[in-house]
């Protein structure tokens, strides 16, 4: 379940912090897992192609006996082969893999720890409104800095955030 930082409910503890970016990065670790494999199986299709194309096709222009139309297909489909794959490929791995590696980083820099700018802006901004200051008074209370997307929801109160 994610975390919700909301100004008028109980920030998240240490624990829930520290559980939300334990799964983050265990996230992280099968993502890069699948995109090894990924990786594996569409080197191992082409270099299935390869082999059919230096095996099959290659040996086949010095035979004179060979069929020409056979080999001329061949010779002729294997680069549309290579387009295939190259294009099923990069589509699947943006869709499967790249879309969510990049919602995964964005989720795990929302919850990463405030740079020391942000927390400057934060202690140089105008006057809060009342549930901008309950929250950071919620805050100490728990003993722990805000996270980079509470900087940002008290920074820009009406914009709540639900990560």
């Amino acid at each position: 379940m994610p975390l919700e930082f909301r100004l008028n409910a109980l920030p998240p503890t240490c624990e829930e912090i520290a559980r939300a970016r334990e799964e983050a990065r265990l996230e992280r670790a099968q993502m890069r897992r699948q995109n090894i494999r990924f990786l594996i199986v569409i080197l191992l299709l082409v270099a299935a192609i390869m082999t059919i194309a230096i095996v099959g096709i290659i040996p086949q222009l010095d035979n004179p006996n060979a069929e020409p139309d056979v080999v001329g297909l061949f010779a002729y489909l294997t680069p549309y082969m290579f387009l295939t794959v190259f294009v099923v490929g990069n589509t699947l791995h943006h869709q499967r893999i790249e879309k969510p590696r990049k919602v995964l980083e964005a989720r795990m820099a929302e919850l990463g720890d405030a740079s020391v700018e942000e927390l400057d802006a934060l202690e140089s901004a105008p006057p809060y409104q009342q549930e901008v200051m309950v929250y950071r008074e919620r805050l100490k209370a728990l003993g722990r800095p805000p996270v980079r997307t509470e900087v940002q929801m008290m920074l820009a109160p009406d914009a709540q955030a639900t990560r």
